[in-house]
């Protein structure tokens, strides 16, 4: 083969090398195009959530419902100590007979002296320890003595007639455990009778000073 066959064949070669190249190059480039891929975001779905209640405050109290507190009822008694008593009567019923309470405490009688109708009843509480007894010639002359056991609690007496009765606490009467008991009108007919009598002086006589200005604030508040 000549040298100018020779080229002639290169050149063709060459020409057809190239138009291959630019043919590969072009497929390439549209199967690009053709694989790619378009990415899709579905919409997201959101849920409308209820709203939240607001806790309690940490910390904050809670408060519960008030109770009502019953009230309690004083006992009724008297505004002088020496001769108010608890009283009981019955309802509506003013005149009828009432129930007096005198109270040993300590070594005192509660109230030491006490006022009362023919006809009341005296009850004596709290007697551990304690007795009661009139005062030999210290209440009036048809009155009726008594005399209580010692520790005799509730132990009671009716006092119908008129006048000023004086009992004692035989085991404290030397502490002056001594009390009265002024029954109907004043001035008690048998006043002079006490301040006469022989066992008028000591505690007695203590006793006896006592129910004097126990009366006079009687007469003065009547």
């Amino acid at each position: 083969m000549s040298n100018s066959a020779k080229f002639l064949w290169l050149l063709c070669a060459s020409a057809m090398i190239g138009i291959s190249a630019c043919s590969d190059s072009g497929d390439t480039g549209n199967a690009t195009e053709d694989t790619g891929i378009t990415e899709v975001t579905s919409p997201s779905t959101s849920s409308s959530a209820p709203p939240a209640t607001p806790a309690q405050s940490a910390g904050q109290p809670v408060l519960a419902p008030a109770v009502p507190v019953p009230s309690s009822t004083p006992e009724t008694e008297g505004g002088d100590a020496s001769m108010s008593s608890e009283v009981e009567s019955s309802a509506g019923d003013t005149q009828a007979p009432q129930q007096h309470i005198v109270k040993g405490v300590v070594t005192q009688w509660q109230p030491m002296v006490l006022f009362v109708q023919p006809g009341d009843r005296v009850i004596f509480r709290q007697m551990i320890g304690h007795d009661t007894q009139t005062i030999d010639g210290m209440f009036p002359t048809s009155g009726t003595a008594w005399q209580s056991k010692l520790g005799e609690e509730g132990f009671s007496v009716v006092l119908e007639e008129p006048g000023v009765y004086m009992y004692k606490c035989t085991p404290h009467v030397s502490l002056g455990m001594i009390g009265a008991i002024v029954v109907g009108d004043l001035p008690p007919a048998n006043l002079q009778q006490l301040e006469d009598h022989p066992q008028n002086k000591g505690m007695f006589a203590r006793a006896i000073r006592k129910l004097k200005l126990a009366l006079e604030s009687q007469a003065g508040g009547s």
